[in-house]
């Protein structure tokens, strides 16, 4: 059971953290720099790195075209079947490239949008740097949810009645004990794990909330004459004063799409494991 919660798992973090702690507080404030120096590099030079990584993408696309057509002739005969597949190739990539060059003219206004979108984002973020509590304060109200759902699921976990199963195998009689639970005990805890799959969108979507009331503060009231308001307790009264329903109706269509995807991905893992030993049988 402790394997299947993956306890053993978080115990070894814990003991990793505890190890070595210096490599933690190197790793964040080495992620504080790089924020920083990032978002500097794109408030100077937002629009000159968006077009160089455009430009780079079409011109990768179209030298492959070129090294596909340069291996097929290099590598085998002319006429052969596997070059003019190659070559094939070749102008389907050289068409890719036309494709995209055409899509990037296109969207010549879009991109130029984009770009200054890029570049105001790194502007809040360069003067609010204080937006990185927010994360830190969802990161401390998820561990604390966390812990208590595990530690309350473990509680329902428990509730069932142990029973010894005995197995003979090759005249050797073996025996272990399980939990066997009635429909109600069954019910709370799949109550349980939906519930925890629910709060946890809903405290992922809240930061989300709060970092967007705090951007949109700032963007409307930022001007050359007054510095912008980033208010981040405004984002937290107004998650609990205006949006909550909408913020936990969200997160339970993704706690529902979340347990769909946990269901089939323990229905393919058990099918891998059957599939796995009846091979050798087979």
């Amino acid at each position: 059971m402790i394997g299947g919660l993956g306890l053993d798992d978080l115990n070894q973090w814990i003991d990793d953290m505890l190890t070595t702690p210096n490599l933690y507080y190197i790793g964040v404030a080495s992620t504080l720099v790089l924020i920083w120096g990032w978002n500097l590099i794109l408030r100077a030079f937002a629009e000159v790195l968006a077009w160089i990584s455009i430009f780079v993408v079409g011109i990768g696309l179209l030298a492959s075209g070129f090294l596909v057509r340069n291996y097929a002739i290099e590598n085998y005969p002319e006429g052969t079947e596997t070059q003019k597949w190659l070559n094939y190739a070749s102008w389907g990539i050289w068409g890719l490239t036309v494709i995209y060059a055409l899509a990037v003219l296109c969207s010549w206004y879009s991109i130029k949008i984009a770009v200054k979108i890029l570049r105001t984002s790194s502007r809040v973020i360069m003067s609010n740097m204080r937006m990185i509590i927010i994360p830190i304060v969802q990161i401390i109200f998820t561990v604390a949810w966390l812990g208590g759902s595990i530690y309350f699921l473990l509680w329902l976990l428990s509730c069932g009645k142990i029973e010894v199963v005995t197995v003979d195998i090759l005249s050797i009689v073996y025996s272990y004990s399980t939990y066997s639970y009635t429909d109600e005990q069954k019910y709370f805890i799949y109550g349980s794990i939906f519930f925890f799959f629910w709060v946890t969108a809903f405290l992922i979507a809240a930061a989300d909330y709060v970092l967007i009331v705090a951007v949109a503060s700032w963007y409307f009231t930022e001007n050359t004459d007054k510095r912008g308001n980033f208010s981040i307790l405004k984002g937290y009264w107004w998650t609990a004063r205006y949006n909550l329903g909408s913020l936990l109706f969200g997160s339970f269509i993704i706690a529902v799409v979340w347990t769909i995807r946990i269901i089939f991905e323990y229905i393919e893992r058990k099918m891998k494991q059957n599939n796995g030993q009846m091979a050798p049988a087979l």
